[in-house]
């Protein structure tokens, strides 16, 4: 989903937050 990219929120969410 394009929401997806636009937030990087919704990102780290996502991947259950692995990046930071």
């Amino acid at each position: 989903p394009a929401a997806i990219q636009r937030n990087p929120l919704v990102i780290e969410a996502y991947l259950g937050k692995g990046s930071v």
